[in-house]
């Protein structure tokens, strides 16, 4: 599960709950 590469690190500040 590598989820965080192609994305944005916007994405990545605003789904950060999601991250676990």
């Amino acid at each position: 599960t590598a989820w965080g590469c192609d994305l944005t690190h916007d994405y990545v500040t605003i789904n950060g709950d999601y991250r676990t």
